[in-house]
């Protein structure tokens, strides 16, 4: 069995109807966590015209 020590910080972006979108992959990071970019976040929801972010 392999086990993977590291995080990853993903979002959800969602239209009007809550549809998924798509997944977007913002960072990956070790075992002490993953930090995110806001800025990031933000672009990949305005490049997928995205109304909603979980």
């Amino acid at each position: 069995m392999h086990l993977n020590l590291f995080e990853e910080f993903k979002i959800l972006l969602l239209n009007n109807a809550s549809r998924v979108l798509g997944i977007f992959e913002v960072s990956k990071g070790w075992i002490s966590g993953a930090s995110a970019d806001i800025r990031i976040v933000f672009a990949a929801a305005l490049k997928a015209n995205a109304t909603g972010i979980i």
